[in-house]
Order: C-alpha cells, then sequence, then structure tokens
C-alpha cells in the first residue's frame, strides 16, 4: 500500500509542479484526494516546497508501530526530537529536548 501511495503522489507533485490546475489533478486522483485530504492539499497548494524525504520517513515509522517495532508514543517522540533538532535553533538558552 505504501508504494502505491508514493506512485500517487509522485504523479501529483508531476502534475502540480508542471502547472496542472488543481481540479484537473483532483480529478484524476478523486480517490486519494477524498481520502487523504490534507495530504493532497499540501501539495497541490505548494507543490515546490513539498518534502517526500518526510513522508517516507512518516510512513517507516507508521510501519514499525504497525509491526509492533515501536509504540505510537516511541513514534511521536522520535518524531518530534527529529523536527525539532532540524528546525529550532541549537541553544534553545539551556533547555534540551532530551
Amino acid at each position: 500500500m505504501s508504494s502505491e501511495i508514493l506512485k500517487q503522489v509522485d504523479d501529483i507533485l508531476l502534475m502540480a509542479r508542471t502547472g496542472t490546475p488543481v481540479v484537473e489533478i483532483r480529478e484524476k486522483h478523486i480517490v486519494f484526494a477524498r481520502e487523504r485530504p490534507t495530504l493532497f492539499n499540501m501539495i497541490v497548494e505548494n507543490p515546490h516546497a513539498f518534502d517526500r524525504r518526510k513522508l517516507i520517513q512518516m510512513m517507516f515509522m507508521k510501519n514499525q508501530v504497525g509491526a509492533g517495532e515501536l509504540t505510537p508514543y516511541q513514534a511521536a517522540t522520535r518524531w518530534g526530537k527529529r523536527m525539532a533538532d532540524e528546525y529550532l535553533p541549537d541553544n534553545l538558552g539551556g533547555q534540551t529536548l532530551d
């Protein structure tokens, strides 16, 4: 299922980046747009800023939770730390995120 999602994401990205009107993209990917409206909108609203790498990382973590390799809490904590490390400055006034 993950590979099918990525194939659709890639097609939506290509269409959006080449100027295909959103209505046409939605018509072609109506089920995807209906089942994953937030993801669909994130892609079509700003396709050049969409980070496919992060989507893959999230899908991988979701699979780990589904397989019992991580608890939802562990996955959320790891993801939060990863995002904090990426987006927050190194010096938080002596505070740590550990």
